[in-house]
């Protein structure tokens, strides 16, 4: 996983992108973990792990969605400032 970005302050575009980039990371970690499992018959890790890997994808989702929202408002407020 890639060192978190100390520069980043919370509610910036940065920290958004870093947090997203950080779920992706952990959702691949835990897809390769099912898989692992999947292949030793250890259902209940297998199981574990898709769930895992489940919910750091929602989670990176939320976070790409709360980036669109943060561009938007960018946008927005850029041309109020054009129009003045």
């Amino acid at each position: 996983m890639n060192a978190p970005l100390d520069h980043a302050a919370f509610g910036t575009l940065e920290k958004l992108r870093e947090t997203a980039r950080e779920q992706l990371h952990l959702c691949a970690f835990h897809c390769s973990l099912a898989v692992d499992h999947g292949e030793v018959r250890a259902d209940a890790g297998m199981t574990y792990n898709t769930r895992r890997a489940v919910a750091h994808m929602r989670f990176a989702i939320d976070a790409l969605k709360m980036m669109a929202e943060h561009q938007d408002r960018s946008t927005v407020d850029r041309s109020r400032g054009d129009a003045s």
